[in-house]
Order: C-alpha cells, then structure tokens, then sequence
C-alpha cells in the first residue's frame, strides 16, 4: 500500500511539472501575439483552469487609489460574478499587493467574513491561496508602478496538493517578466483609465459570431442556448448576434454600455461561444478584451 501511494504521488509530480513546462512555454509563445497585459492575463486565467483542479482564478492590479480586476476565469461558468468579484475579494488582492507577500492556502472561512465565506462555500470554493506578480527582481516593491505588480487569486473546492501549489507558483513567476520584455507594461503616468473598452477603442467595430460548437449548437432556436448563461448582458448580447451587427449595433439594440459589453464578449469568449471578426469577414485570432 505504500509503495502503491508512492508511486501515486510520483506520477501526480511529474504531470504537474510537465504541464508547468507546456505552460510556460506556451505562455513565451503567444505572448508575443498579444498587445495588451490583459490578454496575457486572461489566457493564462483560462489556461490554468483548464489544466489544473482550480475553479476560479483572478488578476488584479492597481488602478488609481483602487484595486481593478483585470482578468478572471472560471471552470464553473454559470458562478455569479458577485461571488468572486466584490469588496471583500478586491480587499484580498490589495492585501498581497500592499504586503508584497504570497498568501498561502487557506480555507476561505479564516480570511473572509462569514457571509462572504459562507457564499464561497455555496459554490463549492471552499480555499483560496494568492500570489504577487511583480516584474522587477525579488524583493523590489518601493516605487513599483501599477503595471508592475499584480496579483492573482486563485480558489480550489479541494485543498489541492503542494506539488501543484508549486507548480503553479513558478508559472506566475514568469508572467510579468515576460510581460515586461514583450512590451506589454507601460509606465503608471501613461497608463490609461481603468474601463478596458476604452483601451481598445475599435473594439466596438468587431462583429461577434456564434463559435460552430456542437455542444452549444443544440436547437436551431437563437434562444435556446442562451438560456444557461448567468450573466444577464451576455445572454442579451449572445441572443441577439445575428452575424452581421457589430458589437455598437448589438450595444445600442440591448442598451449596453461600453464597459458591459467588455464584460459580456470577455464571459462569452471564454466559453468559447463566440468568435471575433473584422468588418471586412477576418477573424480577430486574439481579440483584445
């Protein structure tokens, strides 16, 4: 039985050390694809749900006096926005910023108040841990600007195993670097406002089509798939794509506003039910959301 448990947490290891290898050397490849630090962000986000048992993971940076949530990712897509995005978790990733210090794995009811754990505990996120990001060398922090620094959250429904904690660990290590030689941080003086719409001002012109996903291809109903999305403005926003408006018209027809139509083509595309095109039919290989 022990040498069965031995061979168990070998083999448990060496998977998280060689998808900590895919993962980094994925992450030095499409980094060069991206033009923002955002849609770094968000591809490791999804990527690391999707690779290891976690069920939701968060960047945040500074942005002005408050704390931005800049990317967020989850394995349950129907989670409220509100369980995991709201003062107290806004608090948490400020913490770390302000410490300069990794918070190691916790059950969420030692660090958030009982309603907020017990809303995390509802939906199955039963721990968290965090991480600091920072571009500069260890130990740097006085000065830092807020495109140099961030922090990630990520919450687990089981305390997940250390080998994983650190492999994941050593992959957040090499995001700002990496971030920082591809160009993607700018200094804080000349960063622009917190609403990532106004980041990408052609954003609006992008004409969004349904992905051809079988799963989500269950009816011929243009309702019907949107019935399980949580999020009200992206169920608007999905149901209403008819292929030909772009993402203004399909604002002004749902009464949206710039910063609601970033969240709900940011949950659509990372459910994979939709894909970006130019105005002239080119798809958008990574749309800047």
């Amino acid at each position: 039985m022990q040498k069965d448990e031995r061979l168990d947490n070998s083999s448990s290891h060496s998977g998280a050390s060689n998808q900590q290898l895919a993962i980094i050397t994925q992450l030095y490849n499409v980094a060069s694809t991206f033009y923002h630090i955002d849609e770094l962000f968000y591809w490791l986000a999804r990527t690391i749900i999707q690779r290891f048992d976690i069920q939701v993971a968060e960047f945040w940076t500074t942005q002005g006096n408050s704390m931005g949530l800049r990317a967020i990712a989850c394995q349950d897509a129907s989670l409220p926005r509100h369980v995991v995005w709201n003062n107290q978790i806004s608090d948490m990733a400020e913490h770390i910023l302000h410490e300069q210090h990794h918070l190691t794995l916790v059950a969420v009811v030692s660090i958030f108040s009982a309603h907020q754990a017990s809303l995390l505990n509802r939906y199955g996120l039963n721990y968290c841990c965090g991480y600091l990001l920072n571009s500069q060398p260890p130990g740097y922090s006085k000065g830092a600007s807020s495109t140099s620094t961030a922090s990630n959250l990520l919450f687990f429904r089981h305390a997940p195993p250390q080998n994983l904690l650190t492999s994941t660990g050593l992959i957040l290590e090499q995001v700002m670097p990496i971030a920082k030689n591809r160009g993607l941080l700018v200094p804080a003086q000349s960063q622009m406002p917190s609403n990532p719409p106004q980041q990408q001002p052609a954003l609006l012109e992008l004409i969004p089509r349904r992905s051809q996903n079988p799963e989500l291809l269950r009816t011929s109903n243009p309702l019907a798939s949107s019935v399980d999305i949580a999020n009200k403005q992206a169920r608007r926003l999905f149901a209403s794509i008819d292929g030909r408006k772009n993402l203004g018209e399909l604002a002004r027809t749902n009464g949206l506003n710039a910063k609601e139509v970033y969240e709900a083509v940011q949950l659509l595309l990372g459910q994979n039910r939709i894909e970006m095109y130019e105005p002239g039919g080119q798809p958008v290989k990574n749309p800047h959301v």
